[in-house]
């Protein structure tokens, strides 16, 4: 929806939009990956209202890391000599089976 209203120009709907936490920095999906502030800049110029709005109201914010990051960041470490270490994956299996107990007594219970 955000990128709708960018698309149309819509200041009044990107401010309400981003009131109701829409993602400003969402990339599109289709073709070439545009967040609505390079949206905006592509298709009304950096003079327009809508921009400057995105401008102002973006870039205090940090990047957002993907939502996957975490996940990504633990296989790369599974995946490097560190990560293949016998010591690590010794205290990994250990980690496992103290859950699976610890998870099966309060089952039990």
């Amino acid at each position: 929806p955000l990128h709708l209203a960018v698309r149309a120009g819509c200041l009044r709907c990107v401010d309400l939009l981003l009131a109701a936490d829409a993602n400003p920095g969402t990339r599109t999906r289709r073709g070439k990956p545009w967040t609505a502030r390079a949206l905006t800049r592509a298709l009304h110029g950096a003079g327009h209202d809508v921009y400057r709005y995105l401008r102002r109201r973006t870039s205090a914010s940090p990047p957002a890391a993907p939502p996957n990051a975490a996940a990504e960041a633990l296989a790369a470490l599974r995946r490097s000599r560190l990560g293949a270490s016998p010591p690590l994956a010794r205290i990994e299996k250990e980690r496992a089976g103290k859950n699976s107990r610890e998870e099966r007594e309060r089952h039990r219970r």
